[in-house]
C-alpha cells in the first residue's frame, strides 16, 4: 500500500524532526500494544495543533479537517488503529485506497508508513472522518513513488473503524 514507505533509500531521505520525534518516541520496542508485541509505555510525541478556521494545522505542518466527529476510543501513538482510506495526490487523482470490504491496520509510530498518514490519524474517535492533508516533507519527499510524483503534497480521507 502506498502510505508505506517504499525502500530503505526512501527511509534514508525522511529526516524531519517529525519523524526523529517517533522514532524517539517508539522506534526500539519502546511501546505497549498487543497488537505488535512491544513491552513498554510509549511517550508522547508532543505535537501541537493551532486551529484556523474548520482546520487544524500541526507544528509539523500537517493539516487536518473533522468530517465527522467520532464517539469511540481515541486512536494513540502506538496503539493499533483500522483505518479506511482513499490517498489523493494534489490534482485530486486517487492514488491508493482500501478496498470497501477491508481495513488497513497500523499502529502510528510503529508502523512502516509515512509520518504524515499517522500523525494525521492521531486524536480520531472510532467512526470519525478526517480529511488530512499531508505537505511533501510528511509524505514522499523528493522521491518518485508509482503514480505520485515528487514533492507532492497529499490528500487522504480517512475514517476510523476501530482501535486496538
Amino acid at each position: 500500500m502506498f502510505p508505506q514507505l517504499a525502500s530503505r533509500h526512501r527511509r534514508g531521505l525522511m529526516k524531519s524532526r517529525f519523524l526523529l520525534a517517533l522514532i524517539a518516541a517508539c522506534g526500539t520496542a519502546a511501546c505497549m500494544n498487543d497488537a505488535v508485541g512491544t513491552d513498554t509505555q510509549c511517550d508522547d510525541p508532543g505535537f501541537v495543533y493551532t486551529q484556523r478556521g474548520d482546520t487544524a494545522v500541526s507544528n509539523s505542518t500537517l493539516r487536518y479537517l473533522d468530517l465527522v466527529v467520532g464517539t469511540g476510543g481515541t486512536a494513540e501513538i502506538c496503539r493499533g488503529a483500522a483505518v479506511r482510506y482513499v490517498g489523493r495526490v494534489g490534482t485530486g487523482a486517487a492514488f491508493d485506497s482500501t478496498p470497501s470490504d477491508t481495513v488497513f491496520k497500523f499502529a502510528p509510530g510503529l508502523s512502516n508508513i509515512i509520518p504524515g498518514f499517522a500523525e494525521g490519524v492521531l486524536g480520531m474517535k472510532v467512526g470519525g472522518k478526517r480529511r488530512v492533508i499531508i505537505p511533501p516533507a510528511l509524505g514522499y519527499g523528493n522521491v518518485q513513488n508509482g503514480p505520485i510524483p515528487p514533492n507532492s503534497t497529499l490528500t487522504f480521507d480517512i475514517t476510523l473503524v476501530r482501535v486496538e
